[in-house]
């Protein structure tokens, strides 16, 4: 009888340390990598769908702020006043802003994905350097830096464009490599599991070697 109550005591006791320190610390590691794979997930759903979008809609924007600003100078101030240049301004730079979001928020999620990233992966540096590259390219397109020089401007904003969009397209792909296969870090690092495979490996091998020197008529000790 004492046996079972020292047995049940154990097992009640083994019960409660599972409950407090096993179970959160699972359910941590769960949420942490449901919340990895969720930021993953919108992180290419802006660069396949939001980002080309909002290139699009900036620049179909810009030209008629640009062809306002393309006016011969003796009649400029006077264009410029109208109310259909107001509402081509609102329109560039509500466009602009759109645009500029999903650029913060596309760096934003993918400085909180890599907190979680495999260590040996040398895509998320990669990656990082890119987004904040593309949120540079994406501030130089405002549409107010394109009023100077009105002669130069539609050529200077496709060319800037285009280069953001170049750089949105290679972030693509290489989120494909820095995502795949849509894991967080394992807790024990690349390096060390390779050197425990391989010393596992040359263990199994001086074992089956030592066998072989054994002649066949005398038994082995092993």
């Amino acid at each position: 009888m004492r046996n079972v109550l020292i047995g049940g005591l154990i097992t009640l006791i083994g019960t409660i340390l599972v409950q407090i320190l096993i179970i959160p610390s699972v359910q941590r590691r769960t949420r942490k990598r449901e919340r990895w794979e969720r930021d993953i997930t919108e992180l290419q759903n802006l660069m396949e769908a939001d980002f080309p979008k909002h290139f699009r809609t900036l620049r179909r924007a810009i030209v008629p702020f640009l062809a306002f600003h393309a006016f011969p100078q003796g009649h400029r101030a006077e264009a410029l006043e109208q109310l259909a240049y107001k509402t081509a301004v609102a329109d560039a730079v509500a466009a602009h802003d759109e645009l500029r979001d999903t650029a913060m928020r596309a760096l934003w999620l993918a400085r909180r994905a890599a907190v979680y990233k495999p260590g040996h992966n040398p895509y998320w540096s990669r990656l990082l350097t890119d987004i904040a590259k593309l949120s540079v390219s994406v501030g130089a397109l405002e549409p107010g830096k394109f009023t100077e020089n009105a002669d130069t401007a539609a050529t200077e904003f496709e060319h800037l464009l285009d280069e953001a969009h170049r750089e949105q397209g290679l972030i693509y792909g290489t989120l494909a490599y820095a995502a795949d296969p849509l894991e967080p870090p394992r807790t024990r690092p690349l390096v060390r599991q390779r050197r425990w495979l391989n010393e596992h490996r040359r263990r199994i091998a001086g074992r089956l070697s030592r066998r072989k020197l054994v002649p066949p008529d005398q038994p082995s000790n092993g």
